[in-house]
């Protein structure tokens, strides 16, 4: 059952993406030119912060996984830089590490769970808006991936 998130997961200061040499590419304003399209799904991921400590605690960071209509896979995320990552990433790859790494899928919607004609220009649009400053409490990668999970599904689920 897909329900809208209303209090982000618990949260800490190290929101670093997921292991080492990863490229992440920040925001550009010509994203919405190369758009590969609609979206067919959207997975609500969370994993432990990389810092032993934080992860200890509790701490996780939360990032979206965005399929869409030409089969790619996108990560979306905010980081502690404040900016918006998006890139292409293996999906299986992910599926492989997901145990070892103790990531999981919070929520997942399906096409038919999703906004009617929603596209990942629309959803790079809402992200942005939460571009800029990183606050552990009020600005922070679940609040980002919350916010755009709550506008992407539909009102009936």
């Amino acid at each position: 059952q897909l329900s809208k998130f209303s209090t982000p997961p618990s949260s800490s200061t190290d929101y670093s993406p997921m292991g080492t040499g990863e490229s992440h590419l920040a925001f550009e304003d010509n994203a919405s030119k190369e758009d590969p399209g609609k979206v067919e799904r959207l997975e609500f991921w969370t994993r432990p912060l990389n810092n032993p400590v934080a992860a200890a605690a509790g701490g996780l960071h939360s990032f979206l996984v965005i399929r869409t209509n030409d089969t790619k896979h996108h990560r979306l995320e905010k980081l502690v830089d404040g900016k918006i990552h998006v890139r292409v990433i293996d999906r299986v790859k992910m599926e492989i590490t997901k145990r070892p790494q103790k990531m999981q899928i919070l929520k997942a919607a399906r096409i038919e769970n999703l906004r009617s004609g929603l596209h990942l220009r629309t959803i790079r649009r809402w992200a942005r808006r939460h571009e800029g400053d990183y606050d552990v409490h009020s600005a922070n990668c679940h609040r980002m991936v919350t916010d755009v999970w709550n506008k992407s599904v539909s009102v009936e689920h």
